[in-house]
C-alpha cells in the first residue's frame, strides 16, 4: 500500500482468515478514500468464488453493491443514490426469486426507519412492516402462503405484542415490545418429535433488559393434557437451573450453576429416578470431576481417572453398559476410545 500526505493512495489488498475460510479484498484508494472497483473473494475447502463486488467514488458507494453465493447466484443487491446513501436493498432465494426488499423511509424521530417487504419462495406476499433499531415498529400486513391475512398482534409505533409465523402459517412466536425494545411476556411455538411421535410445543417466559430472565417452561400437549418437558431459570440470559422430564413426567436430568463461582452441577437419572451420573463442571460445559457414577441398581461404576478436568471419563448407557471413554485436558475433550 502506497501513501500520499499520510493517506492511502493506490492499489490495496487484504486477506482475513477465519476457521475454514478466508476473505481476500482487492481495490484501490485515492487520497484516502475508496475509489473504483472493489472485489472480495471467499476461499474455502471447495474453492474460491466472488463474494462481493462494488464501485466507489471518493469513498461513496456508486450504483449497486452485489453479494453472491458460491455457485454465483446473487444473494443480495444494495442500491445507492448519488450521495452514496442506500436507496434500496434486495435479498434473494437460492433460485433467484426475490425474498425481501428494504427501502429507507421517513422517520418522525432520529432513529432511521426501513420499510421491509418479504415474499414467500412462490412470489406471494408474506409480510410488510416498518423497522426501527432492528425491531418491528409497525406491521402493515402479514399473510400466509395462500394469501390469507394473519393476526399479527397489537403492535403500534414500536409498542405492543406481535406474532410471527413460519412458512406453513403456523404460529412461531409472540413477543412484546416496549420503548426500550423487546420486554415482557415471550412465547415460542414449534414441533418436536419424541419416540417417533410429533408434538406441538410452546415455550413461555419473560424478556428483561438483559434478555431472558426468570422462569421459562417448555410445554407439550399429550392426549389433550398439557405436560411440561423442560423448566429453566434464567439470569442475564443464561439458564442457571434446568430440569428435563420424559413423557411420563419423570425427571431425567437437571443442572444448577452457581452465579458467583460458575460451578455447574449436572445430574442425569435412570427411569427409576436413581442417579446415573452427577458431574461437576465449570460454566459453560468444562468437565472437572465425577461426583457420582452409578449402574441402574445404584452400584458404583468405574468412571475413569478424571480429576480437576484432566484424565479419562467413562460414559455408560441407560443399561449401565460402557458406551464411550473420553480423554480430557483442562475440562475439554481431546479424544475418545
Amino acid at each position: 500500500m502506497q501513501f500520499e500526505d499520510n493517506r492511502p493512495n493506490g492499489d490495496f489488498s487484504e486477506t482475513k482468515r477465519f476457521p475454514g475460510y478466508s476473505f481476500k479484498t482487492y481495490g484501490k484508494y485515492k487520497l484516502g478514500s475508496k475509489h473504483g472497483d472493489w472485489i472480495i473473494y471467499c476461499t474455502h475447502s471447495k474453492g474460491e468464488f466472488i463474494y462481493e463486488k462494488a464501485v466507489y467514488d471518493a469513498g461513496r458507494a456508486v450504483g449497486e453493491l452485489k453479494r453472491f453465493n458460491e455457485d454465483g447466484s446473487i444473494l443480495n443487491i444494495v442500491s445507492h443514490n448519488s450521495k452514496g446513501e442506500i436507496s434500496e436493498s434486495k435479498e434473494f432465494y437460492d433460485d433467484g426469486t426475490t425474498k425481501k426488499i428494504s427501502i429507507p423511509t421517513a422517520s418522525t424521530d432520529h432513529n432511521p426507519a426501513t420499510e421491509n417487504t418479504v415474499y414467500f419462495k412462490n412470489g406471494s406476499l408474506k409480510e410488510k412492516y416498518i423497522e426501527k433499531k432492528g425491531y418491528y415498529y409497525n406491521i402493515i400486513t402479514m399473510k400466509d402462503i395462500e394469501g390469507n391475512t394473519l393476526d399479527y398482534g397489537t403492535l403500534r409505533d414500536g409498542i405492543g405484542t406481535f406474532k410471527l409465523y413460519d412458512e406453513d402459517g403456523q404460529l412461531k412466536s409472540i413477543e412484546t415490545l416496549g420503548s426500550n425494545g423487546r420486554r415482557g411476556p415471550y412465547s415460542t411455538f414449534g414441533s418436536v418429535e419424541i419416540d417417533g411421535t410429533a408434538y406441538r410445543y410452546k415455550e413461555v417466559g419473560q424478556i428483561g433488559s438483559d434478555g431472558r430472565e426468570g422462569s421459562f417452561d417448555v410445554i407439550i400437549e399429550k392426549n389433550g393434557i398439557q405436560q411440561t418437558l423442560q423448566t429453566d431459570v434464567y439470569f442475564r440470559n443464561v439458564s442457571i437451573n434446568q430440569k428435563k422430564y420424559n413423557l411420563e413426567g419423570e425427571l431425567i436430568s437437571e443442572f444448577n450453576i452457581n452465579k458467583s463461582t460458575g460451578e455447574k452441577i449436572e445430574t442425569d437419572y435412570y427411569p427409576t429416578g436413581k442417579v446415573k451420573t452427577k458431574l461437576q463442571k465449570k460454566y459453560p460445559n468444562d468437565l472437572l470431576n465425577v461426583l457420582e457414577c452409578k449402574d441402574p441398581n445404584g452400584e458404583d461404576l468405574d468412571f475413569g481417572t478424571i480429576k480437576n478436568g484432566t484424565g479419562s471419563f467413562k460414559l455408560y448407557n441407560i443399561e449401565g453398559k460402557l458406551e464411550t471413554t473420553y480423554i480430557l485436558s483442562e475440562g475439554k475433550v481431546t479424544g475418545e476410545k
